[in-house]
């Protein structure tokens, strides 16, 4: 009966959200974990089948720590972006459109789900410049062409995008997931960005696990951002959700990739998940 419960409660979010288009960022712990991710997967190929179109992008920073250790090379982090010179840049975008991208796709299609892999590199998907800093080849977005996406979205395909950009001389960016996400959706005007991480949301205090932050509306967000009370790996997030609802995404949703099936208690139950960032308090 309780099975039978939850699926009805989800029945008009299927309805609701046939059709509209999802961008999935996800990363993090869940890439070391087999079963976690083999759910995840499944999850996000129960989202297509109910007629949901999919976009999925995503990271590798455990695999990237792993190369660049295996290369004696030094990882360095500040303001939670990936200091990337030269050489690293070269690991990074290895790892990432090359290990990570296109075992994401096997995964998808052993579901018996079409999935392509491509980089923010492929058909000038992601443009961008070397964002000012200490930071190196990491870049900010200027331009995403979503014509490749739209055309595998026509062709009932998920895009599997690894976030690595180019500048306009063709040198390769190392692009925040976040960032590369918030800027798809906002660029395909997707009706949820929805950002898998390691924690259950945002919370008024990281240290109250009860304070977690089931709604807050982008202002208020942004202003928590201005105010340094997020720092680490979080702001990204935050100012990626901030950055999309203000670019016209409907609703961004942050939720703990650790917890089985996450993504669709958030997306199909009226109770939700995690942290769901909206335009107003009354949306």
């Amino acid at each position: 009966m309780d099975k039978g419960k939850l699926l009805i409660e989800s029945l008009p979010y299927i309805k609701k959200f046939k059709g509209k288009t999802f961008v999935v960022k996800f990363g993090g712990s869940m890439f070391q974990n087999e079963i976690l991710k083999d759910l995840f997967i499944k999850d996000v190929a129960l989202l297509s089948l109910v007629g949901i179109n999919v976009v999925l992008v995503h990271g590798g920073g455990k695999d990237i720590n792993y190369y660049l250790k295996k290369m004696n090379m030094e990882e360095k982090f500040i303001d939670g972006y990936r200091v990337t010179d030269d050489p690293s840049m070269d690991i990074v975008e290895m790892v990432l459109s090359g290990k990570v991208n296109k075992d994401i796709c096997s995964r998808i299609v052993n579901e018996g789900i079409k999935a392509i892999g491509i980089s923010g590199r492929d058909n000038g998907l992601i443009i961008g410049d070397r964002m000012n800093g200490p930071y190196g080849n990491v870049g900010e977005i200027k331009i995403v062409n979503t014509k490749v996406i739209e055309d595998l979205l026509d062709m009932d395909y998920i895009p599997v995008v690894s976030p690595v950009a180019e500048d306009e001389s063709g040198n390769a960016l190392n692009i925040n997931g976040d960032t590369a996400a918030s800027n798809i959706a906002s660029a395909l005007n997707a009706e949820k960005l929805i950002l898998v991480t390691d924690v259950d949301g945002l919370y008024k205090d990281y240290k109250d696990k009860d304070s977690l932050i089931s709604y807050i509306d982008s202002k208020l967000l942004k202003k928590l951002v201005d105010e340094e009370k997020l720092s680490g790996a979080i702001k990204p997030k935050a100012m990626s959700a901030v950055e999309a609802v203000e670019d016209g995404v409907k609703n961004v949703h942050i939720i703990n990739g650790n917890e089985a099936h996450s993504i669709i208690l958030e997306v199909f139950l009226e109770n939700g998940f995690g942290t769901m960032v909206g335009r107003n308090e009354n949306e």
